[in-house]
């Protein structure tokens, strides 16, 4: 019985032992170029590096510090979520914006077109194009000029958010 009793508390001292320690993680390069993390190693791939990751239990919590550490955890949550949402916007306002940089370019090529009554015809036979056709131009080409600074307002407040 004694010694049945000792073969239990060594086969649970072992199954406790056993699981502390630590698992190897390995970061392997195959011969295409892919890199794979595994907790194995790979025939024929490179190693790269290998991290030991120990199998431990994170220390109990004092209540106190378990509710100061939620508390951080909220804030810090309700920041990200804050941050992302502000990405989120940016990135559909930079969209929109460049969009509205290639209509305007769009535009400005179609505008490039004669249109009717942008054309005189002269006494002597010639054709002259009308200030006209130079006014609409030109609106077309503060279009896009607003259109791309637009677009660099919204990837300089985007970036101002990473």
């Amino acid at each position: 019985m004694t010694r049945t009793l000792v073969l239990t508390a060594v086969a649970m001292a072992l199954a406790v032992a056993l699981p502390a320690v630590a698992q190897k993680i390995y970061k392997q390069q195959l011969p295409d170029g892919s890199v794979v993390y595994a907790d194995h190693r790979i025939k024929g791939a490179k190693l790269l590096y290998q991290v030991a990751v120990p199998d431990e239990a994170p220390a109990p919590v004092a209540r106190g510090e378990a509710s100061a550490r939620s508390a951080e955890a909220a804030a810090l949550d309700q920041r990200l979520r804050e941050r992302t949402t502000a990405l989120d916007r940016a990135h559909r306002e930079i969209v929109v914006a460049e969009r509205a940089v290639e209509d305007a370019k769009r535009q400005l090529e179609t505008g490039k077109e004669l249109l009717p009554g942008e054309l005189q015809n002269s006494a002597t036979g010639g054709t002259r194009v009308l200030p006209e056709y130079f006014d609409r131009i030109k609106k077309l080409e503060d279009n896009v000029t607003k259109a791309r600074t637009r677009l660099e307002r919204v990837y300089s407040e985007r970036n101002q958010l990473r």
